[in-house]
């Protein structure tokens, strides 16, 4: 016969949790449930609300047993759901160097701080970090420019520079996304295939490009619509036009994805056979 484990208002007693746990795997996870549901609608000792206060050195909503205006709450009673500074005024952030965010104590304006504190759950340079690790994104800025402990190799990568140093870059290789720009338009570093990797323009420098060749995708437009050297053959592949130029395509061959798209409802060039393959419809039409 299986023995129902003593419950408090406060979990499963010791005992019960680790006879529970030798029982076998399934009754652990029935005890864990248990605790959670009992955790979920735990009340104080007083039966108003959930409580937050324990005794020092209690973790956690489990070692929790008073509310703040519970009458039957010992004089030493502190807040061990919501952490809160030495001095009782917000949450602490900092601790001693090397500890981890749980050895968090003190909040910046706490007069009992040592002087030695830091900011162990968000670490930061004193003045503020912009410098990393080459080809590294803004979350990777971990040191200031006059960081001693900084290496030789760390760029910004919070204020991103172009090679020259003078503005943000914004030319890349064609074959490179945003994140590959590295010179900007007068840097006299900058290489003859450079293009505008940021705001990507036509050919001509004109305006942003939509025009491609048949079958590609919108992030291989090149040409703008008044380009001179766009060819014969390129179409819209950004905001695409059925065959006879009149509104975007949704009719297909059967089998076909969107992107088989070609004529609208109106064409006067759609085959018989063709079908909506942006929308799908019942077979009956209404829906």
């Amino acid at each position: 016969s299986l023995k129902i484990p003593a419950i408090s208002q406060y979990g499963l007693c010791e005992s019960a949790r680790s006879s529970c746990r030798s029982v076998s795997g399934t009754i652990t996870v029935v005890t864990v449930r248990v605790e959670r549901q009992l955790m979920s609608s735990q009340k104080c000792e007083c039966g108003r609300c959930r409580p937050a206060l324990g005794l020092p050195g209690g973790q956690g909503r489990r070692d929790a047993r008073w509310c703040a205006r519970c009458p039957s709450k010992p004089t030493n009673a502190v807040d061990v759901v919501n952490r809160r500074c030495e001095c009782g005024r917000s949450q602490p952030s900092f601790g001693l160097t090397g500890e981890g965010r749980g050895h968090a104590r003190w909040c910046i304006r706490c007069p009992s701080k040592p002087t030695d504190a830091v900011n162990v759950k968000n670490p930061r340079c004193e003045c503020g970090p912009t410098l990393g690790p080459p080809g590294g994104g803004r979350g990777s800025a971990k040191w200031c420019k006059n960081c001693p402990n900084k290496p030789p190799d760390a760029t910004n990568v919070a204020n991103r520079r172009c090679v020259c140093g003078r503005a943000e870059p914004s030319l890349g290789l064609p074959w490179e996304s945003s994140r590959g720009a590295r010179w900007c338009a007068k840097c006299p570093d900058k290489s003859p295939l450079a293009v505008n990797v940021v705001n990507k323009r036509c050919e001509c420098g004109r305006s942003l490009p939509s025009l491609g060749l048949p079958g590609e995708t919108s992030r291989e437009a090149r040409w703008c619509a008044k380009c001179p050297t766009k060819p014969p053959l390129a179409v819209n592949v950004v905001s695409k036009k059925c065959e006879c130029g009149r509104g975007q395509p949704s009719l297909g061959i059967e089998g076909e994805g969107r992107r088989g798209a070609k004529w609208c409802a109106k064409c006067p060039g759609k085959p018989p056979e063709a079908v909506n393959v942006v929308s799908k419809r019942c077979e009956c039409g209404r829906g």
